[in-house]
């Protein structure tokens, strides 16, 4: 990967597999005023297709003969979905979505509207 210049735009970057199985990165440009748009409800995976999305990682480690397991579980202190990839051999976390980090913010974040007695639950 070669950058041939830098500014002060915020860059994205998508990293991509040919079918020779050459890895390439490509960035384009973000403008500056865009900003995610928040995730409604009617957006949010449902549990049947989180299931399928793990399936097919499933399926496309075994065809590509790894030793890794993605696998659903329930986050008990906030709730949330978490898609795990483990090594098979050790049952070592690899990666994790949602990361721990972020687990511990919406954690604190509903800690803190139950101290404050807040009735609204923004996590639906």
């Amino acid at each position: 990967m070669t950058i041939s210049s830098l500014s002060s735009n915020s860059v994205q970057i998508t990293r991509s597999e040919s079918i020779s199985s050459s890895n390439f990165v490509s960035a384009q440009p973000v403008a500056e005023s865009s900003q995610a748009a928040p995730i409604r409800a009617e957006q949010m995976p449902t549990p049947e297709r989180l299931n399928q999305a793990v399936e097919q990682i499933n399926e496309a480690f075994a065809q590509k003969e790894q030793h890794l397991h993605a696998q659903i579980e329930r986050d008990e202190a906030t709730g949330i979905s978490v898609v795990k990839v483990l090594d098979k051999k050790t049952d070592e976390v690899i990666s994790q979505f949602p990361s721990k980090e972020i687990l511990a913010i919406a954690s604190s974040i509903r800690q803190y509207q139950e101290d404050k007695g807040y009735l609204l639950d923004v996590s639906a």
